[in-house]
């Protein structure tokens, strides 16, 4: 079950890790809030929304990205939406198992009791072999949430079950994790459940952390997982703040911890009503032509931002 050794799952099949470029580690091709909350059931794809988020993806690949990972797990597109946009981009596309935070939405019945971590972590290898949903698109990447205020029981059995699937796939794993108030407790629920921390990234970080937080941000990196500054160009934190961010976790010595992305949407249906255009742009470009040109600024090297953006993700 585990992946073939540098093979990378994507929508239009394995390639290999060193075909991945410079790669956005956590976006969103699509969301359907109102089919989260169960006010209607999902459309089918149309084909203005996936020239829509094509024509997103390309602008992104304009300006040098190759490969986008979609961590929308249970809210994300369907299978259907994934294969139709793969096949109009040139982007490289990884789709993810899982599942966001409980006061997020509901989450999928086999989350809830009885569900144990054993149980969970089925329902995550079936997908991860067998494909989404049935598809036979096979997600790259588990994903998985903390509420606001705390780790549910739920979401508790949920880390514990994508460890116990990170064990027998390979998968890594990429948390949500709200203003980054439960970071440091995922890296200890996750590293206690047995997870590869090499192979976690603790989402969000600069979403309620700033540069004054360098020393929580050090400590992550410490542990061994991989930081995600991926909500660039939202208004969670701006960019000069991502850079400084960045520029100190280099100096600190952990160039090869750091994750950048956008934490944006190419197209969604109920999310705007709930956070406001500024957060829905479905822009993918502002990691290459703000974040950047900021990083060389603060004197960082063109061979540290390959390594963050080609390397690690790898």
């Amino acid at each position: 079950m585990t992946p073939a050794p540098g093979s990378v799952p994507t929508v239009t099949g394995p390639i290999r890790a060193e075909e991945l470029g410079w790669t956005l580690t956590h976006e969103h091709l699509s969301v359907d809030w109102p089919s989260a909350i169960g006010a209607e059931p999902v459309p089918d794809p149309t084909e203005d929304v996936i020239a829509k988020i094509a024509a997103r993806l390309d602008r992104a690949v304009a300006t040098g990205i190759r490969t986008f990972v979609d961590v929308g797990g249970c809210f994300g597109p369907s299978p259907d939406l994934l294969a139709a946009v793969a096949e109009r981009t040139s982007m490289q596309i990884v789709a993810s198992t899982g599942c966001l935070a409980v006061d997020m939405g509901p989450l999928p019945h086999w989350v809830y009791p009885p569900a144990t971590p054993k149980s969970i972590a089925a329902n995550l290898v079936d997908e991860a072999c067998g494909g989404l949903g049935g598809s036979g698109i096979r997600p790259g990447i588990i994903k998985v949430g903390s509420s606001a205020r705390a780790i549910s029981e739920v979401e508790e059995r949920l880390f514990r079950g994508a460890a116990l699937a990170q064990r027998e796939t390979g998968l890594p794993i990429t948390t949500h994790t709200t203003l980054t108030r439960q970071a440091m407790e995922q890296v200890d629920l996750l590293e206690e459940a047995g997870a590869d921390l090499g192979r976690v990234v603790i989402g969000h970080l600069g979403w309620g952390t700033t540069p004054d937080d360098r020393e929580l941000h050090r400590r992550l990196a410490d542990r061994g997982a991989f930081v995600g500054l991926d909500m660039v160009g939202l208004p969670a934190c701006s960019v000069p703040d991502y850079a400084r961010m960045a520029a100190d976790l280099i100096e600190d010595g952990h160039a090869e911890r750091i994750l950048l992305s956008h934490d944006n949407c190419a197209h969604s249906r109920g999310l705007i009503e709930v956070y406001g255009e500024e957060w829905l742009t479905g822009d993918f470009t502002v990691v290459v032509e703000r974040l950047l040109p900021a990083l060389a600024e603060l004197g960082v090297a063109g061979s540290a931002v390959d390594r963050i953006l080609r390397e690690n993700p790898r």
